[in-house]
């Protein structure tokens, strides 16, 4: 299991409870990872917000156009953002204003 899984788990359970204030993710990689890390698990359970937020499909049958890539690449485009906001991609015609 990945270091970001085990640091998820861990500290989700734990923030999500109220318990602690303070968070440490130790990975086997460049500590500005550790950081984008721990930034994404305060941001998943929204206890800090900065910059965008991705919203994609899932992927399914009906799919139509590469979410998985395009959804790499915005996020990489709008990395610089810090305003707060949503980015919603969807693959298809099934979804519709408001799913994303």
């Amino acid at each position: 299991m990945s270091g970001t899984v085990k640091s998820s788990v861990g500290l989700g359970y734990l923030l999500a409870n109220g318990i602690g204030d303070t968070i440490r993710v130790s990975l086997a990689a460049d500590p500005a990872e550790e950081v984008k890390v721990a930034w994404g698990i305060l941001k998943s359970l929204g206890l800090r917000s900065r910059g965008v937020n991705i919203i994609a499909c899932p992927t399914c049958g009906r799919l139509e156009i590469d979410v998985v890539g395009i959804a790499q690449r915005v996020e990489e485009r709008l990395a610089h953002i810090s305003e707060t906001m949503d980015v919603s991609i969807l693959g298809c015609v099934v979804n519709g204003i408001g799913e994303g």
